[in-house]
């Protein structure tokens, strides 16, 4: 399985029989429902730890094979949001999945939850690169880190800080 899918609501039960499941994508792209709520999480540790979401579903989304999303065609009716970490690379996974889905929202990588890990920032060596779907703050935020060459994983951010932000989403 390069990719797994896994719901967060008993909502789903009818359709899969499980409360709680793993698929891979290509089976998930021809399920007949549609979640109010997709969270596509780069990091295996943090999409398995990922708090529960009300009628929405969580995407491992193994770094830059996010872009196999594009593929499944109820995307683009639900709310997106992605969490990747605080670097070069997030950003740019981040502007690849907007470009096959423009409304999906960013998750944590902003400069609030930069500023409150920065005692957890490591050096990194990205390279710039032109990023037409961010948004004017992520842009901003991408262009400090780059220039900076820093990175902060999502996997430093505390389950705590997670929770109280996931309360924004429900």
């Amino acid at each position: 399985m390069s990719k797994v899918q896994k719901t967060q609501s008993s909502v789903y039960k009818p359709y899969l029989g499980y409360e709680e499941c793993s698929l891979p994508l290509d089976d998930v792209a021809w399920l007949k429902w549609t979640p109010s709520k997709v969270c596509i999480i780069e990091n295996k540790t943090c999409f398995l730890t990922f708090p529960k979401i009300k009628d929405a579903i969580v995407i491992f989304g193994e770094g830059f094979k996010s872009s196999l999303t594009k593929h499944i065609p109820w995307l683009h009716n639900t709310d997106i949001y992605c969490w990747f970490d605080l670097d070069g690379a997030g950003f740019e996974m981040l502007n690849m999945i907007r470009q096959y889905y423009p409304n999906t929202a960013s998750f944590l990588m902003d400069i609030k939850t930069f500023e409150s890990f920065e005692n957890f920032v490591v050096a990194n060596s990205p390279k710039i690169r032109t990023l037409n779907y961010l948004t004017p703050d992520e842009r901003k935020l991408y262009h400090y880190i780059v220039s900076q060459k820093l990175r902060l994983e999502q996997e430093r951010i505390s389950q705590q800080f997670v929770q109280q932000s996931i309360q924004k989403l429900n």
